[in-house]
């Protein structure tokens, strides 16, 4: 880490996956070509739970990458995954009658306890977004909160280590009619954590996704001053 700024790797998985499978069909459920979205988005084509060759694919992936951020976290994504390939897909009803499961939507929980075995095994310490928070999975893993803050306050109560992202003031691809500076510096974000639940927040995360932001001037406009009131706020705790 240098000077106090730690870069953590985010590999998207099952789901944000589309480029990947436009390039390996295979890693999809039909394993047909599909093209590289070339928007933001929720997309279908997620990677095939039920295929052996998924995983293997993946931990390769990760084995190249691990060794070039010196971080112990690495950021799977783990939202925004539907399970529509899934529930026509024949391997992954087979996975899911050897594993005994007996709703689709038990794939999620199961492919990602695959790959935090591995990464656990390799030192790391998995992350991911709070829709992981369905699935079973090892008290270890760190969950980024973006949705409703009620998923933060039951994670940290629970124990969990957590990250905070919330929409409502931390998403600066968002325009200042949306959320503007003000906004910002009046945000609480520890306004209903006890003192337990708030030892679990490790800090915070803004997100400038970048697919609508088409200069370096507009990237200046939209992070600024909204990030350096950001930065106050979670220095002082918020008005807390």
């Amino acid at each position: 880490m240098d000077r106090g700024v730690e870069i953590i790797p985010e590999i998207e998985m099952p789901g944000h996956s589309q480029a990947a499978i436009a390039s390996y069909p295979y890693l999809g459920c039909t394993g047909e070509q599909v093209e590289v979205a070339n928007d933001w988005g929720v997309f279908k084509e997620v990677y095939c739970a039920g295929k052996e060759e998924t995983y293997t694919f993946l931990t390769d992936v990760l084995t190249e990458i691990m060794p070039l951020f010196p971080s112990n976290k690495v950021h799977i994504g783990g939202d925004e995954a539907p399970t529509t390939r899934w529930e026509s897909c024949e391997e992954c009803k087979a996975l899911m009658e050897k594993e005994g499961m007996t709703d689709v939507h038990e794939l999620q929980g199961y492919f990602l306890r695959r790959i935090h075995k591995f990464l656990a095994e390799n030192g790391k310490i998995m992350i991911g977004w709070d829709e992981i928070l369905e699935a079973d999975l090892p008290e270890d893993v760190m969950i980024q909160i973006w949705r409703d803050a009620q998923y933060g306050i039951d994670a940290a109560s629970a124990g969990r280590k957590i990250i905070l992202s919330p929409t409502s003031h931390c998403y600066f691809d968002y325009p200042l009619s949306a959320t503007d500076t003000e906004e910002v510096i009046e945000y609480q974000p520890f306004a209903r954590y006890d003192d337990e639940a708030k030892r679990n927040v490790l800090g915070i995360e803004c997100n400038l996704w970048s697919e609508h932001i088409p200069t370096r001037e507009v990237l200046h406009q939209q992070a600024y001053p909204r990030m350096f009131a950001m930065a106050d706020v979670m220095w002082n705790g918020g008005s807390v």
